[in-house]
């Protein structure tokens, strides 16, 4: 399900045709699968109510095989019966992405969850990221902040679709349990899998704490005052 804008020219629309996803556009075969929520404002996002039963009747029509076989997951887990991998370069209570000129988010470490608590600046502050679902504040075990070159898809004025050069790889930093250390990503092709390595194009894998990662792709121009 996609919910984006309607000329072929535009990036999503390539895409959707050059990986043949137009068979998996349920939204355009089977509306509404989601309808827009008219009491939360649009002026700058969309928000949306996704219809569990219009999906599972698109299952059931069609015919689609909702089950998939994976060789591995996506990132290297450190097994969940083992303690907790303490990152090995140093100590990270609270972690500032800057993600534009305007926008900052940050990630504060509480021992007692053992989960980085999320905050965002904009509008004038600093604000919690709070589910609306349950009114929390988001956390995660897992911080994860990718750096490479970032520039903006053709066609996509005046939104400037931004696009990260994938095919790069580079340098990058991990955070859990209030410590970082430095890492290095690969990822080839849009269909590769994404992989973590401890040093450029090593193979050695970086072991992440199983639970919920918060990933952010930021532009290499960056890079050096977030080593600072």
């Amino acid at each position: 399900v996609h919910e984006g804008p309607s000329a072929d020219t535009h990036p999503v629309n390539v895409m959707m045709r050059q990986y043949d996803y137009q068979d998996f556009d349920v939204q355009a075969k089977y509306y509404p699968i989601y309808t827009k929520d008219s009491s939360r404002s649009t002026e700058q996002y969309g928000w949306y109510d996704i219809s569990g039963a219009s999906i599972a009747k698109f299952v059931e029509e069609t015919g689609a095989d909702p089950s998939r076989s994976y060789n591995s997951p996506i990132f290297d887990f450190v097994p969940y019966t083992d303690p907790p991998r303490q990152p090995a370069d140093g100590e990270a209570a609270s972690v500032a992405v800057s993600h534009n000129g305007s926008t900052i988010s940050y990630f504060d470490y509480d021992a007692a969850t053992g989960k980085y608590a999320m905050s965002q600046y904009g509008g004038g502050g600093k604000h919690k990221t709070v589910d609306n679902l349950n009114g929390q504040q988001l956390a995660f075990e897992n911080v994860i902040v990718l750096f490479a070159p970032m520039s903006t898809y053709p066609n996509t004025a005046p939104e400037n679709l931004p696009k990260f050069d994938y095919s790069h790889g580079g340098a990058g930093y991990y955070y859990s349990q209030g410590h970082y250390e430095p890492i290095f990503w690969r990822k080839g092709a849009p269909s590769d899998a994404l992989q973590l390595e401890k040093a450029a194009k090593s193979g050695a894998p970086v072991y992440i704490h199983t639970g919920t990662t918060y990933l952010a792709e930021v532009t290499d121009d960056l890079l050096p005052d977030f080593d600072e």
